[in-house]
């Protein structure tokens, strides 16, 4: 189903991120999450990386794991995923074995290592590793104190210096992620379906979690990514819409009022890509 033909290992190896964004489209939607500049955003920063030795990972998995996947298979290292819910793990890996490891000739297990349980965990999660952490891509639960402590935890396992890839810091600040409470509730029960709304005084993730990492880090450089200077005409917000909100009404009736400039203000805060140094 996911084995479709983008050429031989040879041409893979060529054109990369061509072979990442085919791959990346072959996804149902609640796996293709980020946009498409975010992916090769991912996939650029880790393949930058020349220490092997050192940690890669992320917190949540998606489209996300197949630009890491394919960075560090290039690199010949591997990486690590937090990721609670099997059955999405168990479909990943049935589409990277399909449209990845067929084609490059690789055995999963050699590149990623999903592990099922919260990345807090003191037993499986962040806190148990024994390595420097040299990469960290964050978008797993987008609530204020989950992605402190994430940070907080990476940050004792950063010897010097790390990079930070945060994705949703567009996402006003609430105390429990409602709207997605909200469309559960509604799957299980086809009552009360509620329109979400954006209200413009609240405070996206972005302004809270800079002046944090400044805080808790002796150093920190806000990059300026690939997301950033290619978002405007990402195909992923073409054929989905900003991807704001948890129900397709609630975008549909938020576009119709936004204004060209009001769009790309929103979504280019989204990504946040942040090199930190810890001097302990």
């Amino acid at each position: 189903m996911y084995d479709y033909v983008f050429g031989s290992k040879k041409y893979i190896k060529k054109y990369p991120e061509e072979f990442l964004i085919f791959t990346k489209h072959l996804l149902p939607r609640h796996c293709n999450s980020i946009p498409d500049s975010m992916a090769i955003t991912l996939f650029r920063e880790v393949k930058k990386i020349k220490n092997t030795k050192s940690i890669i990972l992320e917190t949540g998995t998606g489209a996300s794991t197949m630009a890491l996947f394919l960075a560090c298979y290039l690199n010949k290292t591997n990486f690590i995923s937090y990721e609670i819910n099997k059955s999405k793990v168990d479909l990943l890996k049935k589409i990277l074995n399909q449209s990845m490891c067929k084609y490059l000739k690789v055995n999963l297990n050699e590149v990623w290592k999903p592990i099922i349980q919260s990345s807090l965990s003191k037993t499986k999660g962040i806190p148990s590793i024994t390595k420097n952490v040299i990469f960290s891509y964050i978008d797993s639960n987008h609530n204020i104190e989950h992605i402190e402590k994430e940070i907080l935890s990476v940050k004792k396992k950063i010897k010097k210096e790390g990079t930070f890839l945060f994705d949703d810091m567009n996402l006003q600040i609430q105390e429990k992620n409602f709207g997605l409470l909200e469309i559960i509730k509604y799957k299980k029960t086809l009552k009360n379906f509620k329109i979400q709304k954006f209200q413009y005084n609240k405070t996206i993730l972005k302004e809270h979690f800079i002046p944090f990492l400044k805080k808790n880090f002796s150093k920190i450089n806000e990059i300026n990514s690939y997301y950033k200077l290619n978002y405007k005409k990402d195909l992923y917000y073409k054929n989905y819409g900003i991807d704001y909100f948890y129900n397709q009404l609630s975008q549909l009736l938020f576009e119709k009022k936004l204004s060209l400039k009001a769009k790309n203000d929103l979504l280019k805060n989204r990504a946040l890509l942040i090199k930190v140094f810890n001097n302990k």
